[in-house]
């Protein structure tokens, strides 16, 4: 594809959990995606481009063909062709995966551009639409014994939780029905006064 893309793997310890070892690592990567403008072909022509320009436009629309097709399939929730292309295949994560995406539209307000700002603008728009949901990714490493002793910690932290929970719903169950009893016995009193 005619377009400028780079990749950034960066992964890095962050934490040591103390009781068992294990390493925490969190990997992240960047990319920086330069999109070309989208080329039209007729006006190259007219300007006596050659042969290799104008396969070029083709690719770069191709490209931008592609990239437009899925972020509308994002927004309707259909099946996202993301191998149509290799940028939208680089970009799958960052698309429609566990990325915060920022998109930076630029435009030319000269009116002999008004075709391609209004394109630029829609495309902006769709873009816009796209909802992703980011966490954060962190990895376990260690020794087997390390990673055991996690494990460990982890169902140990579980059971302490569910207990926790346990015994808050049956002190709300509890509470309920001693308001219950209260109740049914103030009805029971007041009936038993009542002159018959």
């Amino acid at each position: 594809d005619a377009t400028a893309a780079a990749g950034l793997v960066t992964p890095a310890p962050v934490a040591r959990a103390p009781a068992s070892g294990a390493m925490y690592i969190r990997r992240s990567k960047l990319y920086l995606v330069d999109l070309a403008g989208s080329e039209r072909q007729g006006m190259s022509s007219t300007t006596a481009a050659s042969a290799e320009r104008l396969k070029e436009a083709s690719t770069i629309n191709r490209s931008l063909s592609a990239l437009s097709l899925v972020i509308l399939r994002l927004t309707e929730g259909e099946h996202v062709p993301y191998r149509n292309s290799k940028l939208t295949h680089i970009l799958q994560c960052a698309l429609g995966g566990n990325a915060y995406t920022t998109l930076l539209a630029t435009i030319n307000t000269a009116a002999t551009h008004k075709l391609e700002t209004i394109s630029t603008l829609n495309f902006a728009m769709r873009a816009k639409r796209v909802t992703v949901t980011a966490f954060v990714n962190e990895e376990r490493e260690g020794s087997s014994v390390a990673l055991t002793n996690e494990l460990q910690r982890l169902r140990n932290e579980l059971a302490a939780m569910r207990a926790s929970m346990q015994a808050q719903s049956q002190q709300v169950h509890s509470h309920s029905n001693l308001e219950a009893y209260s109740t049914s016995t103030h009805s029971s009193v007041q009936s038993s006064f009542q002159p018959g």
